[in-house]
């Protein structure tokens, strides 16, 4: 499971200054600031006893997500860790911070979700002839649970997808409005990301490309990563073919063009991909709005029809007297 994206990025601010200041790389890596987990505490001691930068980035578990190993380990063969360090450090300081204003716009309709779970279940058992007398603990508590229980269940299945970066997230939000263009967006986002990070730390660019498309579950990437290792292995410039691979976002194909032929390919990429990160927020941003907000309509329909139930039983009630 991933680690905390507030947690890494204040590791990684601090493992590039420790970096830039002249600390070993075992030292710095074993913080106690950073994230707690085992095999963090393993790594150090496999540095220690002489294993490579890319022999504990190989092994060190889904605490670190992929997108940012696949960074280190070009970034540790080209002598540019504490840059990258802090690239990635400013980039999960990015995503913490969106995290945390989405969960402050789902609390108010969470709240309202498990209210009406509670209230209206009792709403419903209310007689008018015995009162709350004829009160059912166990058929309270099964709808209650009807309620709530699929609510959480998708909670806790989209809390684990996410956490694990598991591909079965990416085809899930697919499926939905504005989480489906979060996907794409995101999925740009890191491949970009990675492509211009592995471009500027000086390693080929059919390592680069690939390492862009294994850090990424878009199907339409990875089949233009082919296309594009074809053009390589025969010694040609990919700039002028992507535009014909349908894949590729237009934007994408014109920034990699402009940045081939201005030679600042890496920073045009890095500089794609916060816009990229930037269009992703906003649609998770847009999601967090409609989802629930249908939520609440939802539970405004359920609150109708009780009202409606309930004044028919009191009309019923009147009836039986002056019936």
């Amino acid at each position: 499971m991933s680690a905390n994206a507030k947690i890494l990025s204040e590791w990684y601010f601090q493992l590039a200054r420790h970096l830039e200041t002249g600390v070993p790389f075992p030292e710095a890596w074993s913080l106690p600031a950073g994230p707690a987990h085992k095999d963090r505490r393993e790594n150090t001691r496999q540095l220690q006893d002489g294993a490579s930068i890319a022999d504990i980035l190989r092994h060190s578990g889904h605490w670190l997500p992929k997108t940012d190993r696949a960074l280190l380990h070009s970034a540790a063969a080209s002598g540019r860790l504490p840059e990258t360090c802090q690239q990635l450090a400013g980039r999960h300081q990015r995503l913490a911070q969106a995290r945390h204003q989405i969960r402050r716009k789902l609390l108010y309709p969470l709240l309202v979700f498990h209210l009406a779970a509670l209230v209206l279940p009792l709403v419903r058992m209310i007689n008018f002839e015995a009162g709350l007398s004829g009160f059912d603990l166990s058929a309270f508590s099964l709808q209650i649970a009807a309620l709530l229980l699929p609510l959480w269940s998708l909670i806790a299945l989209g809390s684990y997808l996410a956490n694990t970066r598991h591909p079965a997230l990416y085809r899930l939000l697919r499926l939905f409005p504005f989480l489906r263009s979060y996907a794409r967006e995101q999925s740009m986002a890191d491949f970009c990301d990675v492509l211009g990070s592995a471009l500027a730390v000086g390693i080929t660019p059919q390592q680069a490309w690939q390492q862009a498309a294994d850090c990424v579950h878009a199907g339409g990437l990875r089949r233009a990563n082919h296309t594009v290792q074809a053009i390589l292995e025969k010694g040609q410039d990919p700039a002028p073919a992507i535009a014909a691979i349908p894949t590729l976002p237009k934007d994408f194909i014109a920034y990699y063009q402009t940045g081939a032929n201005s030679g600042k390919l890496d920073s045009v990429l890095l500089d794609l991909s916060r816009d990229y990160e930037l269009r992703a927020i906003n649609k998770l941003t847009a999601a967090t709005a409609f989802y629930p907000g249908i939520a609440l309509l939802f539970v405004g329909g359920m609150v109708a029809y009780s009202l409606f139930e309930f004044i028919g039983s009191y009309l019923d009630l009147l009836d039986s007297f002056t019936g």
